[in-house]
Order: structure tokens, then sequence, then C-alpha cells
């Protein structure tokens, strides 16, 4: 934070791009902790079934708030909401019922128990993304205990005239009930960039920074606040100047995205006609709609681990019907899964095992071919909904030749379980890496001789390659995917690649930073696979220089030394070279850090 004058800058998460300027609505916690009360033994059957009633209330507000938000915006986009009715049918439920019986205590009690330790299980799951999925636990908590004790939720829907609202938290269900006319953007305290909010506030053109620590005791009911969604900033009581640049940023990045509305027809091409591949990333069922209207080239990286989040141990049959869905909407683009990357992230506790580094632990393609029935199930569902052969399955952190060999040694015994019993699936399909640990670069030229391509995954290999968890706050901003040893990591992987004529793809934060586009473009990367949000901006940039140009960038950016030097140099090159991208770049100081 810095303040000058009456300006209180604040930076947190882009959560949903865009600038607006408002009023303040301050919004006060949806959260309340109830105290226990003893129930006497004839008082306990009763108050097991005022629970049972108010759980399937709940169940019954999530299905018509889905159903009522699917035919305003004409989209499956809340089919996170199914997630939260199976969180209304999953243990918790039993365990709350057994602890009334058990303790004879009050309903809400109990249930705030139960939930809370799932809270601070999910919580503590290393990988951020599944992380977020915290704000569904709550979310559903507080359901049940409104019904529970006949408060009232927060009034969201009521909202009459546009403001901006500063709040602790948003819970995912609030965002459906939310007028788009009457809330013009959005701060919050917490949340992150891939939680079931920020996606729905995305979906609704919102524009919002979450993760803001502290944002609700810096401001106060009708103060001027300014959102800046596409840099993650957030300025309080802005000053006459700061109002004045602010407006002017405004106009300006209403004339940008509405010239990148005109894209969405046109190829990803260079200028002199060199195509890219821009894919999307993919966790949701509800991001698919994004990645439709965006026309991007089908789906480069499709996380599964939110599966295996919602149920433990989900079956063939269930992971079949989940990707066959996607892949239907998708078809005929292609739609590159990749294996789980789950194990020492606890997502399964009851394995029982607990891990100091978890991120260099038992997980991913590790867990998977020790848990080896596990791991043919996948495939087998993968297989299954291949066979309009717009599917590539692709392994996460693998760090050896072995590592390959013994996966595709264990499709191949999927594939011949499908033949015996005349399944039909693609024979042919495409089997890739992500390449995300050092050791997987450095023998990219090995590896390739094993698989069809490679999805370099730039936010994990950034992590390992430099040491840093960007999760850790005291070491986070030397977390720089434009960091020299990075670049020329993914230039070796790159190069080794074509050597053995397999395609290379670049999967994440990086294929989406303005700055690091024309550098990947330069290095000869065949396809980005990008947040559907960034897919427009992305295609801008592409079409806007000319492949010399960027083999140009991109070799003057490798010869430098510092990552400063790096993010310096390219700036300046992009807002000389493409100056209306300047409205989205974040401006790195060690002031704002």
């Amino acid at each position: 934070m810095r303040i000058k004058g009456k300006n209180i800058v604040l930076r947190g998460v882009a959560a949903s791009p865009g600038i607006s300027i408002g009023e303040v609505l301050l919004v006060g916690k949806r959260d309340v902790w109830y105290i226990e009360r003893s129930l006497s033994d004839e008082e306990v059957e009763a108050e097991v079934d005022k629970f049972k009633a108010a759980v399937e209330k709940a169940k019954a507000e999530i299905k018509a708030t889905k159903s009522d938000f699917e035919k305003k915006i004409g989209t499956s986009a809340v089919s996170f909401l199914d997630a939260q009715v199976l969180l209304l049918e999953d243990k918790v439920i039993d365990d709350t019922i057994d602890l009334i019986r058990r303790e004879k205590k009050n309903a809400e009690f109990c249930f705030q128990n139960v939930a809370y330790k799932l809270i601070e299980t999910v919580g503590k799951l290393p990988v951020p993304y599944l992380r977020e999925r915290v704000a569904d636990v709550k979310d559903v908590k507080q359901r049940v205990i409104e019904n529970l004790t006949g408060k009232l939720p927060r009034q969201i829907d009521q909202i009459d005239r546009g403001v901006i609202l500063v709040l602790h938290e948003l819970s995912p269900s609030e965002t459906t009930v939310m007028k788009k006319e009457n809330v013009l953007a959005l701060a919050s305290d917490l949340g992150g960039r891939t939680s079931h909010a920020s996606i729905m506030l995305r979906e609704l053109g919102i524009p919002a920074v979450v993760g803001v620590r502290h944002v609700t005791e810096h401001t106060k009911d009708g103060e001027t606040i300014i959102i800046d969604g596409a840099k993650g900033i957030v300025v309080i009581d802005p000053d006459e100047s700061t109002l004045r640049t602010y407006l002017e940023e405004q106009h300006k990045y209403a004339e940008f995205t509405e010239e990148l509305e005109r894209l969405r027809e046109l190829d990803t091409a260079t200028i002199d006609g060199h195509k890219i591949d821009l894919s999307a990333n993919i966790e949701f069922e509800e991001e698919i709609a994004s990645v439709l209207n965006q026309r991007a080239k089908g789906v480069g990286l499709f996380r599964t681990e939110y599966l295996f989040l919602k149920k433990t141990d989900p079956s063939e049959e269930e992971q079949y019907a989940f990707y066959n869905s996607i892949i239907e909407r998708i078809y005929p683009e292609s739609v590159i899964i990749r294996t789980a990357d789950i194990g020492g992230d606890r997502v399964f506790p009851n394995e029982g095992i607990t891990e100091a580094n978890p991120f260099l632990g038992w997980r991913a393609i590790r867990f998977c071919l020790e848990k080896r029935e596990f791991f043919k199930t996948q495939l087998r569902a993968i297989l299954r909904a291949s066979n309009r052969k717009n599917v590539k399955i692709m392994f996460p952190m693998v760090s050896s030749v072995e590592e390959i060999t013994q996966s595709k040694a264990v499709l191949e015994e999927a594939k011949e379980e499908l033949r015996k019993s005349s399944v039909p699936f693609d024979e042919n399909i495409e089997v890739g890496i992500m390449v995300e640990i050092p050791s997987a670069a450095l023998m990219a030229d090995l590896l390739a001789e094993e698989v069809d391509f490679f999805s370099i995954g730039s936010n994990d290999l950034t992590q390992y390659t430099l040491a840093v968890d960007r999760g850790n706050e005291n070491v986070a901003h030397l977390f720089d995917h434009l960091h020299p040893s990075v670049l020329r990591l993914i230039k070796r992987v790159v190069e080794e690649a074509h050597k053995h004529h397999i395609w290379v793809g670049v999967c994440g934060e990086m294929s989406g930073d303005p700055l690091a586009v024309p550098v990947l473009l330069g290095l000869g990367i065949d396809e980005l696979s990008t947040n559907p949000v960034d897919i427009l901006k992305v295609r801008d940039i592409i079409r806007s220089l000319t492949m010399e140009e960027a083999r140009d960038i991109s070799s003057r950016a490798l010869s430098l030394s510092t990552t400063r030097d790096v993010r310096s140099f390219l700036t300046a090159e992009i807002i000389q070279r493409i100056p209306k991208i300047a409205v989205t770049l974040i401006q790195d100081t060690n002031e704002d850090r």
C-alpha cells in the first residue's frame, strides 16, 4: 500500500477485467459463529429433523438458483452449483447428524463445526485453484445455517442503484443474483482468480479485484473508489489528478475492448501470415461458454482435479460422463486432458499422508503410477470419450523417461481392456507431457522421442527453476516467468521439440501475459493455451506483429541478464509497437511491492 494525499492504493488479484469508478457500498460479513446450546434427550431427534429439513431446503434453493440463472444468461455457466448439491449429500451431513445425537447440541453449532473441519482441510491444499473451493463449502454452510436460524441472507439482489461492492468475501451463489446494472464492480478482502465467484464475475462482465487484504477496513460507504480489474488495483478516495487519469484510462480500456470484439471471428496469425493455435485452459464445465464465445482453438489444458475433490473416488462411468460432456461441446476442436495432478496436496486425506513439501512430493504422475488402478480407470474413461478423435492425453510433472514409458504402459493396458470389451476409442490418440520440471526441460531431447507433443507449464517451471513458492508472501515477489533462466529453458524445449518433429505449447499464466506473448511467439511456440478471458487480448498481440519482429524481440530479451531488464525492455517494446495494449500492463515498481 502507498498513500499520496487522499489516495489509498491497494493491490490484489485481477479477477475480472475492466475499469470502474463509483461509490462504495460496504457489505458486512455473512459468516457468524453460533454458540452451542445443550439439548434434552427429548429434543435430539426433533433437532435432527430440523437439520434434515434445512438441508433439503438448501438443495431446493440451489437447484432453483441454477435454473433461474441459466434462463437469464442462456448457458450452463452455473454447473458449479451441482457440486454444492453434492456437498449436501456428502459425509458432512451424516457427521453432523451423528454429532447432534452424540453431543446433544444444537444443529447450527454442530454443522458449523463439521463444515469448518472440511474448510480447514481444503484451505490447506497447496494448489491454489483447489484451495479456492473453500468458498463453495462456506457458501453451502451459510445457506443451511440461514435456513436453520431463520436469518436472512445478505440482500445483494436488492441493490437498486449503481454501486461498487466492497466486502470481506463474495460467495459463488451471490454472483448469480447480482444485477450488472447495479453492481458496477467489486473488491474483496479474500478470493482468488480461479474461484467460482471470480469465474462468474468474468462471465457477467463485472470488473473485480479480489484478495485485497483489509480493503473493507480502508473503505466506508459513499466514498469514491476505482477498481482496475485488469491490473488488480484498487484506489480508495482518489484525488482529482488520479481521478482524471483513471477516467482517461477507463475510456481507453473501453475503446480497447470494443476493438477486441472485432477479432472474435478472425484467425490467430501474425501480420505476415504465420498461424498459431490459441486455445483455452479450463477446469469447470461453466467455463466452456467463454471458450466458445472467444472462439478459442479448443482446450489446451483441461484440469481434472476438481472431479476428484468433489468425490474422492469417482467411478469410470462418472468420469466418462464428465469428460464426454465437455468434449461434445468443444467438438470438432480438440481437448487436451491432463491426467490427475493430485496426491501430495492431500486431495485424498484418507491416504493418511502428510508431507512437509507437497509440491516436491508424492503427486501427479508419481501418485498415479503408484495407484495404477486409479490411473487406469481415468485413462479408460478418457479413451472412451476419445471416439470423436478430438482428444489428447497429457501427463503432468514428468521428470524422467522412465515415467513416460511406465505411463504409456498403463495406457496400453487400458486400451487392451477396452479392445477386449469392444469399446470404441481413438487408437491413434496423441500423448504428450507437461514440461514443468527443470529436469524435463534439460532432457527435452530424450523425452521428445517418447511423446507426440510438449506443453510447457510455465507456472511450475518458474517455481521449480527459481526455487520460489509463489504462494509464500515472503518470496512471491521473486516469482517471475520472465526470469532469464526460465526463458532459456523454454528456448531449449522448443528447439529440441522441433528437432524431433513434435509440436510444443505453453499453458501457464505466461501464455496470457502481454509482455511474454511476443517472446514465446519469437521462440517458435506452436500453441498458446490461456484463460478464456485473455484469448482476444493475446490474439490482438499476435495479429499486431510480424514473425521477424517477434524473433527480434525474443532474441534481445534472451540477451539480458536480469528480470528487471527483461521486463523494462519488453514493456518499452510493447508500448512502442502495440500502444493500445498499454492499458492492460501492470507497472511493476519497488514502490508497489
